[in-house]
């Protein structure tokens, strides 16, 4: 049973997971904020600075990750998202993130300490 003490780890999309990583959807009111697992999975490949990951809680997929990073730093500073009503735009705000003027596909970009 996933918990708050189930341990979060990040694993490679391979063949052996790609249906349950491309079965695993955002809520209704949240799915025109972000692209879907498919779509980002394809666009990973024609982009070699792309890097994708399911999350999983203890051995359950719960999600996706996408990032878009010519350098792949050790700490994740930039993400973005499509912007309107129930985005997540006031969590990353709290977090500390802000705009940095550039868009992709429709999502505004964002990231720390800018």
């Amino acid at each position: 049973m996933i918990g708050p003490h189930s341990k979060v780890t990040l694993r490679e999309v391979t063949a052996d997971n790609l249906g349950v990583v491309l079965a695993l959807e955002v809520l209704e009111e949240q799915q025109n904020f972000v692209a879907s697992n498919a779509r980002s999975i394809a666009q990973a490949h024609f982009h070699q600075e792309a890097w994708f990951r399911a999350i999983y809680a203890d051995e359950v997929p719960v999600g996706f990750l996408m990032l878009h990073d010519e350098n792949l730093r050790d700490e994740v500073r930039q993400t973005s998202f499509r912007s309107g009503q129930n985005s997540p735009k006031g969590f990353y705000a709290r977090l500390g993130f802000k705009r940095t003027g550039n868009e992709h596909d429709g999502e505004v970009e964002i990231g720390l300490g800018l």
